[in-house]
């Protein structure tokens, strides 16, 4: 499952968070996401990601699509994390051919 409202804040700090957490006006609506999706909402970096390897994963694809990809292949982040010191170390070559290796993954399991 991959949720849209995951990305990185705007803040001083620059956080992996929820966007709509914060919002001041919440409706019907966010509160059902709330209770029926968030509460139950895990994944692979939960469980198998450093906050270290999670922070990574995020800084590297900056956007919830490939982020959500990337966390739930954790063996790629954590060889990525011994390989580079930081995400923006890792050349431009790489992230394309990284994005086009999680695409084809997401697809292979569609196929199952």
């Amino acid at each position: 499952m991959q949720c849209s409202y995951i990305g990185i804040s705007d803040s001083d700090h620059r956080q992996l968070c929820c966007l709509i957490y914060s919002e001041d006006h919440k409706d019907k609506v966010y509160e059902s996401f709330l209770t029926g999706t968030c509460k139950t909402f895990l994944c692979a970096a939960w469980d198998e990601l450093t906050d270290r390897e999670v922070l990574f994963a995020a800084e590297l694809m900056q956007d919830w699509y490939y982020y959500s990809l990337l966390v739930n292949s954790p063996e790629i982040v954590t060889r990525l994390c011994a390989e580079y010191t930081a995400s923006k170390d890792i050349p431009e070559d790489a992230l394309i051919e990284l994005k086009i290796e999680l695409r084809r993954r997401l697809l292979e399991e569609d196929m199952m």
